[in-house]
């Protein structure tokens, strides 16, 4: 009994640390005419989206 619990934890684990590397933000975006660079980035911990904030050259700053 000890060993499938440990064997299911384990499986559950691997799977929740291969996900975590999933949501990733580019490091520049291009919108038009205009080019924003990548300035933060982390997950929402109510729903585990990433968000992502992009600024450009005048100051603009753009949350995805």
């Amino acid at each position: 009994m000890f060993t499938s619990r440990f064997t299911i934890l384990a499986l559950l684990t691997l799977l929740a640390g291969a996900n975590v590397g999933c949501a990733t933000c580019q490091e520049t975006l291009k919108v038009g005419s205009s080019t924003y660079e990548l300035v933060s980035s982390y997950v929402e911990s109510e729903n585990g989206y990433m968000e992502c904030s992009y600024v450009d050259k005048k100051g603009d700053e753009v949350a995805i």
